[in-house]
């Protein structure tokens, strides 16, 4: 019965572990992720170079897949915070995105949708400070 159960949780396990890396890894920073049969979703890590008003500027990390003009997609933010004994860290998806402009390794995105509004003793939390660690993500239909 042991031998049976540690057999299962062997399975299980390294079937989580398969269907939970990408189909295809470009490298650390940047991939290309088959999400269905009909569409592919790109990724790209960079960080923020300015923002004015809506139009957010990103220096992303080179790769063969950039979004082109209007392609519109998710930035996310990266975090990490201490809470007590415990590191908590991970990607804080805030704002809906339009590509405005591709020039090289550097996008201007314009913000179609604030996602995480958050507030600090009364203040705004501002997530597009120059220097912010973000990822870029977008879907293509095949």
């Amino acid at each position: 019965m042991k031998k049976k159960i540690i057999l299962s949780l062997l399975i299980v396990g390294i079937t989580c572990l398969f269907i939970s890396k990408p189909l295809r890894s470009i490298n650390n920073s940047n991939k290309c992720n088959v999400a269905t049969n009909d569409s592919t979703t790109y990724e790209i890590e960079g960080v923020i170079v300015s923002k004015s008003k809506a139009l957010v500027k990103l220096k992303v990390n080179p790769t063969e897949f950039m979004p082109q003009k209007d392609q519109t997609g998710l930035l996310s933010k990266y975090f990490e915070n201490k809470i007590g004994n415990m590191n908590i860290n991970g990607w804080l998806s805030i704002a809906e995105i339009k590509v405005v402009s591709v020039n090289n390794l550097e996008l201007s995105v314009s913000i179609e949708k604030e996602l995480s509004v958050t507030y600090v003793n009364g203040e705004k939390k501002n997530h597009f400070k120059s220097g912010n660690q973000i990822k870029l993500s977008w879907t293509i239909k095949d």
